[in-house]
């Protein structure tokens, strides 16, 4: 029997950012109801190729290392080029739920760039194997979620699970605690609720995922879960052992009920100004790289695209920040000898000043 869901629980939780929302690959079953593997093997055409073997459990085997590089190339244009129409939708109406921390089973960043597209902030990481945790070290937030990639980025390639060796290099560098930062773990541990979409279950090293993520410990933690279709033997195993409640409704028609149900409440999120996430990236990279000149400049050439009623306070602001580090870098030489713990602190101090610019007018 299938579990009765109760909206108004999950919608407190979510509130309280107790809330955590993982996402798996049935998300991308498309109209003709075939997952994302088996997309993969005709669009590639894996039953003829002669470098890739694709095995059963979403991994691969390559003949040569030449051959994975090209397939990881492939890969990354297929999840750009593809339509992916309801796996879109579907993304664009999470962007507008009030999420604070996203957990991604897959290796794109459609959700990331459905966020960006809406005009939301929102903050993306990966997990690393074998690396020192990324920059995700600010808490997370309803206003600006993490959408935290567990299985790595096209970016980094290293970082991806596609053959068995990488999957064993990943769970040795869980199970050694390097690579996730120890604020996110805690943010998993403190949840009231997971909501999972699209998982696949069957496959063994997800049911020990799930362990890794906690969802085996806590008995009080409410656990919710929508797929496109899953074998009763492995649903009634994910009960017995993770609590897990998978809802009558398919995944498409869970996401639409909740989405509706926060529409009711007023507590979608408001639609953006999809330059917003853009001008604090753009500005965050100027800084980075202590380009003070070019992060001023870069604000000067953006104020006019700023509503009407914020202009003349960021050209008010704008002004400051060029008055003030005229004056940083007319004193710089006259304070180094003497005091240059002032110079490293004072230019410290505009950099943040500057980073505020995005804050304070809502960008």
């Amino acid at each position: 029997m299938k579990a009765k869901v109760e909206f108004d629980i999950i919608h407190r939780t979510i509130m309280q950012e107790k809330c955590i929302l993982i996402i798996g690959p049935e998300v991308f079953v498309n109209k003709d109801e075939k997952r994302l593997d088996q997309q993969i093997k005709d669009k590639f055409d894996l039953d003829n190729s002669q470098g890739v073997v694709q095995y059963g459990e979403g991994l691969y085997f390559f003949k040569e290392g030449s051959d994975k590089t090209k397939f990881q190339m492939k890969m990354e244009d297929f999840f750009q080029s593809e339509d992916f129409e309801s796996a879109r939708e579907l993304f664009s109406k999470i962007a507008e739920i009030p999420f604070h921390f996203i957990i991604n089973l897959n290796p794109d960043k459609l959700l990331y760039e459905a966020y960006e597209k809406m005009g939301f902030d929102a903050n993306f990481d990966f997990y690393f194997k074998n690396h020192p945790p990324g920059k995700s070290t600010q808490t997370p937030t309803s206003k600006t979620p993490l959408i935290y990639n567990m299985f790595g980025e096209f970016k980094e390639w290293e970082s991806l699970i596609l053959t068995h060796d990488d999957l064993f290099d990943y769970f040795e560098s869980i199970f050694k605690a390097k690579s996730m930062d120890p604020l996110l773990k805690s943010n998993i541990q403190q949840a009231r609720n997971i909501i999972l979409l699209g998982i696949r279950y069957e496959r063994w090293y997800m049911q020990l995922l799930l362990r890794i993520l906690y969802l085996h410990t806590d008995k009080k933690l409410l656990r919710y879960a929508s797929n496109i279709r899953i074998d009763r033997d492995v649903e009634s195993l994910c009960y017995d052992h993770f609590r897990i409640n998978f809802v009558q409704s398919n995944l498409p028609e869970f996401i639409n009920t909740l989405h509706e149900y926060f529409k009711k409440e007023g507590d979608l999120k408001k639609k953006g100004d999809p330059m917003k996430p853009k001008f604090k990236k753009e500005l965050e990279k100027y800084i980075q790289i202590n380009d003070m000149d070019g992060a001023l400049n870069f604000i000067k050439t953006q104020i006019p695209e700023f509503p009407k009623s914020e202009q003349d306070g960021a050209t008010e602001k704008y002004n400051r920040l060029k008055g003030s580090w005229k004056d940083y870098k007319q004193n710089e030489y006259k304070t180094q000898n003497v005091n240059p713990g002032f110079n490293i602190n004072r230019r410290e101090e505009l950099r943040n000043q500057t980073l505020n610019f995005a804050v304070e007018f809502n960008f």
